[in-house]
C-alpha cells in the first residue's frame, strides 16, 4: 500500500531558493602558474597576485621618469637653493624657512594639466621666494619660466576647480627690509581663468607681524590650505587674531569674544581681557 505525500515548500522559502539560484553566475576559475594571466577570473590575476602568469610589476612611479638620470619623476628646476632654517627670523615676520614648501594640483577638467608651486632662495640668497609653473602633458615638460614669482612669501597652496580655474593661496611678508614693528603678513588668493597667463589678486588678511610676539615656531604655521569642490574654493590659513576690521579687507566673523572698536579679545565671560595670538581662519570663494 502506498501513501501519496504532498510536500509543499512555503512560498517564502521557495522564493528565497529561487532568488539564491538566480543570483549565481558562471565564474571563470584560474590557477596561478598555468601560463594564463586571467584578469577576468574571480579573483582576477595581476602582476601583484600572480607574477608567474602576468609577469613582474613595473617599478613604482615608472610611468614618468627623467631622461637625465632614469629616476621617477621629471625635474622641473635644478640647481636651486632650498633653505631650512628652524628659527624665528625678525626680517621675515618671526617665521622660519621651511625648505621647498611644495604644492601641486591637477586640473579636473583636463587631467593633463598640472600646476606646481615651490619655495627657494634664488641664486642661493634671500628673500624666500615662491614660484608657480604648469605642465600641459602630465608632467613630461614644464613651463620654462614662472607663471607667478612671489618674493618674501611662504605657505603656497594650489587648487583647480571644475571649470579649470586655478587658485593660488600664499602669505606675503611686507615690506621687505622693514623693521619687525612695521612688517605685515598679507594672505592672498590669486586666481586665473587662462592657465596662469593673467591673475587677479584678493587679499583676505593684512595682519601685524609683530603682534603677538613669537613664543614658539612655526609662527604662522608651516602651511595654508585651499581646495576646490565643484566650482567653489574653500581654504584655511593662520594669522594674528587682533580684532581689527581693517586687517580683513573682505570682512571677518570671529567665533570668540572680541571688541573690534577697542581691538581687544576677551575670555568667554566677555570681560576678562585675553592677549592676541595666532588663530586659524576659514574662507570660501563662491565662483560664478
Amino acid at each position: 500500500m502506498r501513501k501519496m505525500i504532498d510536500l509543499r515548500l512555503p512560498a517564502s522559502l521557495l522564493a528565497v531558493g529561487l532568488l539564491i539560484l538566480g543570483a549565481q553566475a558562471a565564474r571563470a576559475i584560474d590557477v596561478c602558474g598555468n601560463g594564463i594571466c586571467a584578469t577576468t577570473a574571480v579573483p582576477p590575476e595581476s602582476c601583484s597576485t600572480c607574477p608567474a602568469d602576468c609577469g613582474p610589476c613595473p617599478p613604482d612611479f615608472s610611468s614618468l621618469t627623467d631622461p637625465s638620470d632614469g629616476l621617477a619623476g621629471r625635474i622641473v628646476v635644478s640647481g636651486v637653493s632650498v633653505p631650512f632654517e628652524n628659527n624665528s627670523h625678525a626680517n621675515f615676520g618671526q617665521e622660519r624657512f621651511v625648505a621647498s614648501n611644495l604644492s601641486i594640483a591637477v586640473d579636473p577638467s583636463t587631467s593633463s594639466r598640472v600646476y606646481i608651486a615651490w619655495a627657494d632662495f634664488p641664486g642661493g640668497v634671500a628673500p624666500y621666494t615662491l614660484h608657480v609653473r604648469r605642465s600641459d602633458n602630465r608632467g613630461v615638460t614644464w613651463s620654462a619660466s614662472d607663471l607667478l614669482t612671489i618674493s618674501n612669501a611662504t605657505n603656497p597652496a594650489l587648487a583647480v576647480n571644475s571649470a579649470g580655474k586655478v587658485a593660488f593661496l600664499y602669505q606675503l611678508n611686507t615690506p621687505i627690509g622693514a623693521t619687525l614693528a612695521n612688517q605685515r603678513w598679507e594672505t592672498h588668493v590669486r586666481r586665473s581663468v587662462n592657465q596662469g597667463a593673467a591673475w587677479d589678486d584678493l587679499i583676505l588678511a593684512n595682519t601685524p607681524a609683530a603682534n603677538p610676539a613669537v613664543t614658539f615656531i612655526p609662527y604662522l604655521g608651516d602651511y595654508a590650505y585651499i581646495q576646490a569642490i565643484g566650482k567653489n574654493f574653500y581654504g584655511i590659513f593662520s594669522a594674528s587674531n587682533v580684532p581689527d576690521m581693517a586687517n580683513f579687507p573682505q570682512g571677518v566673523t570671529y567665533q570668540r569674544r572680541a571688541n573690534f572698536t577697542t581691538h581687544q579679545l576677551f575670555r568667554t565671560d566677555g570681560v576678562t581681557p585675553v592677549a592676541a595670538s595666532i588663530d586659524p581662519f576659514f574662507f570660501k570663494l563662491n565662483e560664478p
